[in-house]
């Protein structure tokens, strides 16, 4: 079977309400034209309130909570498998969070092969004996994986083939705007144990020595999770205000994680300053070439150092972003990553 000819089921969450652009674009571009169609749903982890008040009334805003780990509804599934029988995919693909809520445990009932997306190898570990019984009981032929590091670990725990399946970025969106640079220094993403170094970030502004700084930290919950919200604007905001930039400054967790920060700063225009992630070498990343380490345990004062250093030395600075921009180009695109997608696809159905 040529793989034009395969068709897709894609069980996911209503990507509209995703500001991610890997996986948003990823999937939007596989429906528009890779004969692939989307079975979506909100996410059963979210609960919908309405407080009816008169700010509410005339804003038109529905509030979203997140409430307690629920298991996937059976109407849930019922509505999948009617998905299924309308539309006669040779592949089902889904994602490990979605499966997680069914505790990767019974049969999905859909007798095609399937592929199953891992990306959180830290929860994963705790459900290898359930995962694999589930990779078994539902035909599931090929796994996956977000980060190549840990590709060993899952093909010595899961009787699946493993492949490598790192984020990528939609560059009409994400890319150089022509702008001016408004800000000397970008950063953004919430603040948690997990991201110990953006306790450390969101306060650089209040120190005087880069008082003369145009700085900005953006620390914010998922705007598509509130309605009314144009999320095109959103995203093509986020990408304008990354290409006004000159540095692009984030952690990535303390797992390392090569995270999508890394791939949207390097296709805007302005220089990432992060911690060297997992798979660096793999994904071409390359400290002092195309990006700027800082340590994830870096004080104040090494990343306010680095800071200066690199506003302080346009000539390298540009050098650095001209770079990125060609490996972002040569290697991690969406088209790029289609095409490595797409050619999985025929063993998977043929077996």
């Amino acid at each position: 079977m040529s793989c034009d000819d395969v068709r897709i089921m894609y069980i996911s969450w209503d990507l509209d309400r995703l500001i991610e652009s890997g996986r948003y674009y990823f999937w939007k571009n596989m429906v528009d034209n890779h004969n692939t169609v989307l079975c979506e749903f909100l996410n059963p982890n979210m609960k919908l309130f309405y407080n009816d008040n008169w700010f509410n009334r005339h804003l038109g805003t529905v509030i979203f909570r997140f409430a307690a780990r629920e298991t996937l509804r059976y109407n849930d599934i019922k509505n999948i498998r009617s998905f299924y029988r309308r539309y006669k995919p040779d592949i089902v693909i889904f994602e490990e969070r979605l499966m997680d809520l069914m505790r990767f445990k019974g049969c999905l009932g859909i007798d095609v092969p399937k592929i199953l997306i891992l990306n959180d190898v830290h929860n994963l570990q705790k459900h290898f004996v359930d995962i694999d019984r589930f990779i078994e009981e539902n035909d599931i032929r090929l796994c996956l994986s977000k980060m190549k590091y840990c590709m060993e670990l899952y093909k010595d725990n899961l009787n699946c083939e493993v492949k490598w399946f790192p984020w990528s970025i939609e560059t009409s969106i994400f890319k150089n705007y022509m702008e001016k640079k408004d800000y000397d220094v970008f950063s953004s993403g919430i603040v948690s144990p997990v991201y110990t170094l953006r306790y450390v970030l969101k306060h650089l502004d209040k120190d005087n020595r880069l008082e003369n700084l145009n700085m900005e930290y953006q620390s914010y919950s998922n705007p598509g999770f509130i309605s009314g919200v144009d999320l095109n604007n959103v995203r093509e905001g986020y990408a304008r205000k990354l290409s006004k930039s000159k540095i692009f400054l984030f952690g990535n967790s303390i797992y390392l994680f090569p995270i999508q920060k890394y791939f949207e700063g390097m296709a805007s225009d302005c220089m990432v300053m992060a911690p060297e992630p997992h798979d660096s070498k793999e994904l071409h990343f390359v400290p002092g070439d195309n990006f700027v380490s800082i340590s994830q345990n870096a004080s104040k004062e090494e990343v306010i150092d680095n800071i200066r250093f690199y506003i302080d030395n346009e000539k390298l600075r540009r050098k650095i972003v001209a770079r990125a921009n060609e490996t972002i180009n040569k290697y991690h695109t969406t088209d790029i990553r289609i095409k490595e997608f797409r050619s999985y696809l025929p063993c998977v159905v043929e077996g």
